[in-house]
């Protein structure tokens, strides 16, 4: 009999493609519903881009299980997918059920080699947060702005830091998030709960989460470390490494962005001095 908890470790689940795609799917109802928002967002985002120039290749950095590439990719557009997880490029080979051709890449994105030069690369669902450093953003930029076709577009969606979302941060109490079958046993349930800190001197938010399974009684630890980037300093950043906003929506449904928007979704090109 399979002995899932030499599977399932701590600080490994939610780079678990099986568990993550579980997790996301069986989310507690008004997140999950915010999430899967941005499927027809981006693809609508894309097929407007068409039709008023070329969208030769679309990089989508930190592609996890393929839940926006696979869509993208079925909507006719050449996707090259990128993510560190072994785990999560099986699992969004094995989501691709109509076999779109997608290349999938393990590779962390900074140290990436790639001889194409792409029209637009996406750093969709905040992958954007996991730069800690503002040194780290630098050189995650630079590598964007060298794997771009010249006039290129980078576009990168965070969190919009409101003043709501700041004040909730700190919450030292459990909430849970999401509540499915364990992928290893139809018998087992999960049920995931989450607490996050924010350290307000580095910006730096980490999240919790606390996995019980409840035949078995036990607990099983991950957490997810981000850094808060706030508008003006992402735009700085953007603009001292050679990318001009043209556009930026307050969330997916395309909505100009402003002081209550949750999202901060930014187009940008590449340019040179």
């Amino acid at each position: 009999m399979l002995d899932k908890f030499s599977i399932y470790k701590d600080n490994e689940m939610m780079s678990n493609g099986e568990i993550y795609d579980a997790f996301e799917n069986n989310q507690v109802s008004i997140i999950r519903d915010e999430i899967y928002k941005d499927i027809l967002f981006w693809k609508n985002l894309f097929q407007d881009a068409s039709k008023n120039g070329k969208v030769n290749s679309i990089l989508d950095v930190g592609c996890g299980t393929g839940r926006i590439a696979i869509p993208l990719a079925e909507s006719n557009f050449t996707l090259v997918g990128v993510d560190l997880s072994s785990s999560m490029l099986a699992k969004a080979s094995a989501n691709n059920k109509k076999n779109k051709d997608i290349k999938w890449i393990r590779e962390d994105f900074n140290k990436i080699t790639l001889n194409n030069c792409f029209s637009h690369i996406l750093m969709s669902n905040s992958f954007f947060f996991h730069n800690l450093t503002i040194p780290q953003a630098k050189t995650c930029l630079k590598k964007a702005w060298n794997l771009l076709e010249e006039g290129g577009t980078l576009i990168i969606d965070v969190l919009h830091p409101t003043l709501d979302f700041m004040t909730g941060l700190n919450d030292t109490l459990p909430v849970i998030r999401s509540v499915f079958k364990d992928p290893l046993d139809s018998n087992e349930i999960i049920i995931v709960s989450r607490t996050r800190k924010y350290d307000s001197s580095s910006q730096i938010i980490t999240t919790f989460f606390d996995f019980h399974f409840t035949e078995s009684h036990k607990n099983i630890y991950d957490q997810i470390i981000g850094k808060i980037f706030f508008p003006q300093e992402l735009e700085a950043i953007l603009d001292s490494n050679g990318f001009k906003i043209y556009r930026k929506y307050g969330g997916y449904d395309f909505s100009t962005f402003d002081r209550n928007s949750c999202h901060c979704i930014i187009q940008c090109k590449k340019y040179t001095n």
